[in-house]
C-alpha cells in the first residue's frame, strides 16, 4: 500500500502531466500535437523557474517592482496552456516568445550586468526558430529579441532605471541563478530540436522504405508484361528468321521487340535511380564480353527510334581497338543506351548519329556525336557540375527530365571512368567517355567469339513460375532448343514435381506471392543432396541488388532477372552444358 505522502505525489505528476497536454486534443497531425506539448512544457518550466529564482531574489533584495512583476510573469507563463486550448496555438506560441522578451529585458534592466547577455541571444535565436516554421514570423521575433538586448545595453550604459544595488555575494548568487535559469531554457530547447530531428529521421527512414517498396513492387508489375512482351517477340524473331515466307512480319515484330527494349531501360533506370540513393549501387561484375558486338546490339535495340526520325548511326571500330575486353558489360550497357536515346532524341531528323571507339594509353574511348541544336556553355557546366538540368530543345519541341544522362554520369564514375561534353548551339553535342582499358589474357579472348548454339537434347527442365504467359514461353524456349520441360505454378508443386523428374535444370521464380516464395523454394531444394549438380536459375521480378543477392545466397547458380533476355539465358545454360559434359 503506498504511503499518502507517495499517493500525493502521484496525484500531482498526472495532474502536471495532464497539464501539459492541455490543447492537445484539437492538433491534426502528431507535428501539431508535438508542437504544442513542447511549447506547453516551455511554459511552465519558465513560470517555475521565474517564481523560485524572483522569490530567491526578493528573500535577498525586498523590493515591490522586484516579487510583483515576478509573480505577473509566472503566472502568465504557466497558464499559455489555456491559450492553446481556447484560442490558437500561433497566438500561443507569439504570446509565449515577447514574453520571454519582455522577461529579459525587465530583469536585464534591475540586475545590470548579472544577466548574461550572451546566453539570451542564443536562447532567443534558438527559440525563433523552434516556436514557428513562418519566415516572417522568425524574423518579427529576433527583432523583438534584438530590440530586447538594445534596451538591456541602452539602460546599462545611461542607467535610464536604476539597477538594485547589490553586494558581492548578492551579484554573485543573482549571477549565477540567472545562468541556471537560462541554461536550462537552452537545454530545453536543445532537447525539442533532438526530438523533433530523431522523429523526422525516423519518418524519413520509414518513407525511404515506403519508396523501395513502392518502386520493387511496380517494377515487379511492369516487368512480368514486359517479360512476356519481350520473350514472344524473341520467340517470333527466331520463327520468322526459319520461315522465309513469315518475312514480311520482320519489321513489325523487330518494332515490338525495339519498344519493349526502351520500356526496360526506362524501368532500368528508375531502379538505377532508387539504388543511387539508397546508395547500393556500388558493385561492379567485370568478366569478359565482346564490346563490339555489344554496342551493336544497343545500336539495334533502337532502331525503332531512329527509323521514326530517319537517322542514321554510323559506328566507327578502331582497328587497335580490341572487341573483347574485361568490364562491366550490363553497366557499360546501360551508359551507352542511355547516351545514345539522348543523343536519338535530340539530334535533328534525317541526320546521322556518329558512335565511335578507340584505343587511347591505358583507355578505351567512346564518343557519341548528335546533330541536335547544341547547348550553351552554361547547360554544359550544369551537366558536368551534376546540377539540375532542363533538358528542354524549344525549337525541336522535345522535353526531358534528365534522369538517363543523370545515371550514365553516375555509372561512369562507378566504373572508374570520366567523360567530357563539347557542345556549341547549332553545332550539336559530342558526349565522350574514358574507361580503363582491361584486356582478357585466356585463350577465350579473341576477337571472334563464336555464336552460342544451346543444344539441351537430354536434358530435363523445370520451370517453377506462377505467371501461365511467362511460364509458357519459357517452356517454348527450352523446349525449342532440345530440352523436355516439366512445369510447377508453386513452391509445393515445384519441390515435388522435382523429386519425381529428377531435372538437370531447375528455374524458380523469385517472387511468387500468392503460391510461396522463391528464395524458400531454392533453399529446400538446395537442402536435398540429389540437387548438388542442379543447375537452378533464380528469375527474380526486378533487377533490385537485394533481391538477386538473397536468391545467389539461397542457392542459386547464376540469376537472370525479369524480363529474361534469352541470350542471357542461353549464355547460362550453355556455360552450365558444357562444364557439364566436362564431368
Amino acid at each position: 500500500m503506498m504511503s499518502p505522502t507517495t499517493n500525493i505525489f502521484l496525484r500531482i505528476s498526472e495532474a502536471f502531466k495532464s497539464y501539459i497536454q492541455t490543447g492537445i486534443g484539437k492538433a491534426a497531425t502528431s507535428e501539431e500535437k508535438g508542437s504544442i506539448y513542447n511549447i506547453n512544457l516551455l511554459n511552465v518550466i519558465t513560470g517555475i523557474l521565474v517564481l523560485t529564482i524572483g522569490f530567491g531574489y526578493y528573500t535577498i533584495a525586498s523590493k515591490s517592482y522586484v516579487i510583483i512583476p515576478v509573480i505577473i510573469e509566472g503566472i502568465l507563463f504557466c497558464s499559455m496552456p489555456l491559450v492553446n486550448k481556447f484560442w490558437s496555438v500561433r497566438l500561443a506560441n507569439n504570446i509565449t516568445y515577447y514574453l520571454h522578451c519582455i522577461c529579459a529585458c525587465y530583469f536585464g534592466c534591475i540586475l545590470g550586468i548579472v544577466v548574461e547577455i550572451q546566453l539570451l541571444i542564443v536562447f532567443f535565436i534558438m527559440a525563433a526558430y523552434l516556436f514557428t516554421q513562418e519566415r516572417t514570423d522568425r524574423i518579427i521575433y529576433i527583432s523583438c529579441s534584438i530590440g530586447a538586448l538594445v534596451a538591456m545595453e541602452t539602460n546599462y550604459y545611461y542607467n535610464i532605471i536604476p539597477s538594485l544595488e547589490l553586494t558581492r555575494d548578492q551579484s554573485f548568487m543573482f549571477r549565477w541563478s540567472a545562468i541556471f535559469g537560462i541554461l536550462t531554457l537552452i537545454m530545453m530547447v536543445i532537447r525539442f530540436y533532438d526530438k523533433r530531428n530523431t522523429e523526422s529521421q525516423q519518418k524519413l527512414a520509414l518513407a525511404n522504405e515506403a519508396k523501395t517498396e513502392f518502386v520493387r513492387t511496380i517494377s515487379h508489375e511492369i516487368r512480368v508484361p514486359l517479360n512476356s512482351i519481350l520473350q514472344a517477340s524473341t520467340i517470333l524473331e527466331r520463327e520468322v528468321k526459319n520461315n522465309p515466307e513469315l518475312e514480311h512480319l520482320y519489321p513489325f515484330i523487330k518494332t515490338l521487340y525495339s519498344s519493349a527494349f526502351l520500356t526496360k531501360s526506362i524501368v532500368n533506370n528508375v531502379l538505377s535511380l532508387a539504388a543511387i540513393e539508397e546508395g547500393k549501387l556500388h558493385s561492379i561484375d567485370n568478366r569478359e564480353f565482346n564490346l563490339k558486338r555489344t554496342l551493336e546490339n544497343v545500336i539495334d535495340m533502337n532502331h525503332n527510334a531512329t527509323s521514326a526520325k530517319r537517322v542514321n548511326v554510323k559506328q566507327l571500330y578502331d582497328d587497335n581497338m580490341p572487341e573483347v575486353i574485361l568490364g562491366d558489360e550490363l553497366k557499360i550497357t546501360q551508359v551507352f543506351n542511355n547516351v545514345l536515346i539522348n543523343a536519338i532524341k535530340y539530334t535533328h531528323p534525317k541526320t546521322t548519329i556518329k558512335v565511335s571507339i578507340k584505343q587511347t594509353e591505358g583507355q578505351w574511348m567512346l564518343s557519341v556525336w548528335d546533330n541536335g541544336p547544341g547547348m550553351t556553355p552554361e547547360q554544359v557546366a550544369a551537366i558536368e557540375q551534376e546540377q539540375p538540368f532542363n533538358t528542354t530543345a524549344s525549337d525541336l519541341k522535345i522535353e526531358g527530365t534528365g534522369l538517363g544522362l543523370f545515371i550514365a554520369r553516375k555509372l561512369i564514375r562507378l566504373l572508374n571512368g570520366s567523360y567530357k561534353i563539347e557542345s556549341r548551339p547549332g553545332w550539336g553535342t559530342n558526349f565522350t567517355i574514358f574507361f580503363p582499358l582491361s584486356i582478357p589474357t585466356s585463350k577465350q579472348a579473341s576477337n571472334e567469339i563464336k555464336p552460342v548454339v544451346l543444344n539441351l537434347y537430354g536434358y530435363r527442365a523445370l520451370i517453377v513460375e506462377d505467371d501461365p504467359l511467362s511460364t509458357m514461353l519459357l517452356k517454348y524456349f527450352l523446349g525449342g532448343s532440345g530440352a523436355d520441360v516439366y512445369t510447377a505454378s508453386n513452391t509445393s508443386e515445384g519441390i515435388m514435381s522435382a523429386n519425381k523428374y529428377k531435372p538437370h535444370i531447375i528455374l524458380v521464380d523469385g517472387c511468387m506471392p500468392k503460391a510461396g516464395d522463391g528464395e524458400n523454394t531454392i533453399r529446400a531444394l538446395r537442402s536435398n543432396p540429389a540437387f548438388d549438380k542442379t543447375m537452378i536459375i533464380g528469375v527474380p521480378g526486378n533487377a533490385f541488388e537485394p533481391d538477386i543477392n538473397s536468391l545467389l545466397i539461397a542457392g542459386a547458380n547464376a540469376c537472370c532477372p525479369k524480363p529474361i533476355s534469352h541470350k542471357d539465358l542461353e549464355r547460362i545454360l550453355y556455360t552450365f552444358t558444357e562444364r557439364y559434359q566436362e564431368a
